[in-house]
């Protein structure tokens, strides 16, 4: 791959705000998100990708980036016609869990095994926005 001016990229006009894509890529490293991208598009978080793959790697970045991440999925859920974030979390593949159960995780319990579950795959969610966002910006 060619050499990548990733701040660049970061400040360009995406989907996903700049400040979330500094923290994905603070998160994983540059050199590793640059390597990364296109493997986190084609096969999705899931597959474990660096500062992505602990729970206390993802909770920790949710809980850091939650207002960024919370407008982000508010905006996204309107595009996609769910009625709350809620919903559209509980309809993620890697969420095995009805709405108010999302809803009560991510608003009041942060204590619960259900909020380490959604923290973890909202922030998977993030990376793949944020990966998805740097493929295209790169096609450009």
């Amino acid at each position: 791959m060619t050499k990548v001016k990733i701040g660049k990229f970061t400040t360009s006009a995406t989907n996903t705000p700049e400040e979330l894509k500094k923290a994905v890529i603070h998160q994983m490293g540059v050199s590793h998100f640059i390597e990364s991208a296109q493997d986190i598009v084609d096969y999705g978080a899931a597959g474990g990708f660096a500062g992505f793959i602990l729970y206390s790697d993802t909770t920790l970045f949710y809980s850091q980036n939650r207002k960024s991440i919370l407008n982000l999925a508010r905006q996204q859920a309107d595009e996609y016609g769910y009625s709350t974030i809620a919903d559209m979390v509980a309809a993620f593949n890697c969420i095995d869990l009805k709405p108010h159960q999302v809803e009560y995780a991510i608003t009041l319990d942060e204590e619960s095994d259900d909020f380490t579950h959604v923290a973890n795959g909202i922030a998977w969610y993030v990376l793949e926005e944020v990966a998805r966002d740097f493929i295209q910006w790169l096609e450009g």
